[in-house]
């Protein structure tokens, strides 16, 4: 039964992330949108899914069914609607299915709270999830190069396979949802308050920079020049280095708990943001993405698993996830109309750095 999560999770990242890398592609060259428009759809979506997740977040029912099965097809609707309509109404599809990932994603999550073994399976949905992420920015600048409309065509049909393939399984997961688990197979960690915000704070900040990079790194890019291709390629090198974290880490019953401060790793977020905003090259972009792709890879696992150790709702952590894609975009695209691109991606390290060493010195 794991498996078709595995292949759920593989395909909806896959078909999000055709979405995600394309969408500044299309709204620029059809729409001829601004940076500040584009960090405006970047933030809707992700707006709708934190809103979505915190609200379920204080619902412990929501824990009782698998959402993700109907989730699953609204974000393959609103996927392939968006072509068709204007930027206002894009707008909306994008903050609909925003919604739906809300639903999608803590509901497939929650499935592993109570699982024996739990590390180990959590971490090959983890190398699900980010191995679509990954080939999904991978392919989407061949696939926008195709036709624009593609890749949201492609999404959404990808979407609505998705319900049918868990539709057809519903059985298998149901009883699950209603089972009460014994304290012998689920035990609960109690974690230091001072730690858990360290966590979640970190885990924010990368997600923070991978929303920016996802939704304002194209357009930047455009700017440069780059062709279409070579730009899906630098962001799935981002995802490439948070999956081959994820492997590395798989079945490690490690929450990371050292005394070295978080401090060290906010100095390499502001690095490879500083990257960004000094470079030109692929060479100098490639190291970037290497850099914050592993850093948000082991943000993501700890706060992951944190709150399935310690019993805290899952729906905070993609509260966390949603909170930093939103507002990493519509930041970068304000600062970029007040300054440019590259100062907006400079700015936004040295608010980070800031942020982490005021919390770490306070930790």
């Amino acid at each position: 039964m794991e498996i078709i999560i595995y292949i759920s999770a593989f395909i909806v990242a896959f078909a999000n992330y055709i979405v995600n890398v394309s969408l500044p592609l299309y709204l620029s060259e059809l729409l001829n949108a601004t940076p500040l428009q584009i960090g405006i759809a970047g933030f809707m979506g992700s707006f709708a899914y934190t809103l979505t997740t915190f609200t379920f977040s204080k619902l412990k029912s929501s824990q009782k069914f698998p959402w993700f099965i109907y989730a699953s097809f609204g974000i393959g609707t609103a996927y392939f609607l968006i072509p068709f309509f204007s930027y206002r109404i894009i707008i909306l599809l994008l903050f609909i299915s925003g919604f739906f990932h809300g639903r999608f994603w803590p509901s497939m999550a929650n499935y592993f709270r109570k699982r024996e073994k739990r590390e180990y399976s959590v971490g090959i949905y983890n190398l699900s999830w980010s191995g679509g992420v990954m080939a999904g920015s991978f392919f989407s600048g061949k696939i926008y190069s195709f036709g624009p409309s593609l890749p949201f065509i492609t999404g959404g049909i990808l979407g609505i396979s998705v319900f049918f393939l868990l539709f057809s399984t519903k059985k298998k997961f149901l009883p699950f949802f209603n089972i009460n688990f014994s304290q012998k197979t689920y035990k609960k960690i109690d974690f230091p308050l001072s730690f858990v915000k360290r966590v979640r704070l970190l885990n924010f900040s990368t997600f923070f920079t991978v929303g920016a990079i996802t939704f304002l790194f194209p357009k930047f890019l455009l700017i440069l020049k780059f062709p279409s291709f070579l730009i899906g390629i630098l962001i799935s090198i981002l995802y490439f280095s948070r999956t081959l974290f994820f492997y590395i880490m798989k079945g490690k019953p490690h929450i990371y708990r050292g005394r070295i401060s978080f401090l060290y790793l906010y100095i390499l977020i502001f690095f490879g943001l500083l990257l960004i905003g000094t470079g030109s090259n692929i060479f100098v972009f490639t190291l970037s993405m290497l850099i914050l792709g592993s850093l948000n890879g082991f943000s993501y696992y700890n706060s992951l698993l944190l709150h399935l150790s310690g019993g805290y709702p899952v729906e905070m952590n993609e509260v966390l996830v949603g909170a930093g894609f939103f507002s990493g975009p519509l930041i970068v695209g304000i600062l970029s109309t007040l300054f440019n691109l590259r100062i907006a991606f400079i700015l936004i390290g040295v608010g980070i750095l800031i942020a982490g060493l005021l919390n770490e010195k306070k930790s």
